[in-house]
């Protein structure tokens, strides 16, 4: 029996890929289902999708399943944490045929105004490409993550590649063999220093909605702020598979370095809410009130929380205008190879 297996990414769910396999003859369905079942604010889009001959073991998706299975954050869920080459990669190499171009062709076309509109806007507030603001000035050489082949930056958006200079999406299109009117993200297939464009593209670039942007005005609005006993009833709510996801995700993150982060002894953080000053006295240490304590426990005397209270302390203190969460990121933030 003939299936389609396919990698799915979705831009509100950075660093994740589902991958999953459907026997319908229009997988672009179940692209579309999953989007109108999960509640995800913008449509998946199709990385790579394979039709093959499907075995009752389970095949290529199973197989997939397997080789990234350290990767996979909830035994119950087809997402893991991995990037979307590393899945094109094994499906480009299993026997069979290639239905990317259709899929995404055919998923366009399933789209409504309301996702149109919301894709452009999402995309619309993150810039191109621009070399030199993302530290690669004329004369930086660009490799294929896929086939070796080098680029040479020309210009803010261009490159040489085989002594024309051209958009990186060319490019990208001939150092793939790809049709000239494929659909490409040349960010996701050229290294600079060994690294993703992607990655240095979301260091340049992505910036967090502050959290406190929407907090603030519903702690404003007349009403009993009832957050602690709503994440106690959800915590209960979770199965053993949620909860060792959500650890197996987090262990994968180390916890905060204020030193490795650049931030010496004696650096002030200031509360994103109350604008309260803490200084940091250690690597995992801050002196607050007169008194030296873990960033968690300076956040709920800060917020004036109950000491048992959940909380993140990156996403409550800045360090020269910038939410720890951010400079966090930039410190420790890698997609697996």
């Amino acid at each position: 029996m003939s299936v389609i297996v396919y990698a799915l990414t979705n831009p509100a769910m950075p660093g994740l890929v589902k991958i999953g396999k459907t026997s319908r003859d229009d997988p672009q369905a179940r692209m579309k289902e999953l989007y109108n079942s999960s509640g995800v604010p913008l449509p998946f889009e199709c990385v790579i999708a394979v039709e093959v001959e499907d075995d009752p073991d389970g095949g290529l998706e199973k197989a997939i399943h397997t080789a990234f299975a350290p990767y996979r954050l909830n035994p119950s869920r087809e997402f893991f944490q991995i990037k979307p080459l590393q899945v094109e990669a094994l499906l480009k190499e299993w026997p069979g045929k290639d239905v990317t171009p259709q899929v995404n062709k055919e998923a366009e076309k399933e789209l409504n105004a309301g996702d149109r509109e919301a894709v452009k806007r999402y995309k619309g507030r993150r810039p191109n490409l621009n070399f030199h603001e993302m530290g690669m000035p004329d004369g930086t050489v660009l490799v294929s993550a896929k086939t070796g082949k080098k680029a040479t930056v020309t210009g803010e958006r261009k490159v040489s590649f085989s002594g024309e200079e051209m958009t990186p999406a060319k490019a990208t299109r001939l150092a793939l063999g790809l049709d000239p009117s494929a659909s490409i993200r040349p960010a996701l297939h050229w290294k600079y220093k060994g690294r993703l464009l992607q990655e240095i593209y979301d260091e340049t670039y992505e910036s967090l909605i502050d959290p406190f942007q929407v907090e603030a005005p519903l702690k404003a609005w007349p009403g009993e702020d009832v957050t602690p006993q709503v994440n106690k009833e959800a915590e209960k709510e979770l199965n053993a598979g949620d909860r060792e996801a959500v650890k197996r995700y987090k262990g994968r993150r180390p916890n905060l370095n204020f030193h490795e982060m650049g931030m010496p002894d004696g650096t002030v953080l200031v509360s994103a809410k109350t604008g309260k000053k803490a200084t940091v006295t250690g690597e995992r240490k801050v002196s607050f009130s007169g008194e030296e304590m873990t960033p968690a426990k300076a956040t709920r005397l800060a917020l004036g929380l109950d000491p048992s209270a959940s909380i993140r302390p990156a996403l409550h203190w800045k360090y020269k205008g910038r939410l720890l969460k951010e400079i966090y990121d930039e410190t420790y933030e890698s997609l697996e190879e």
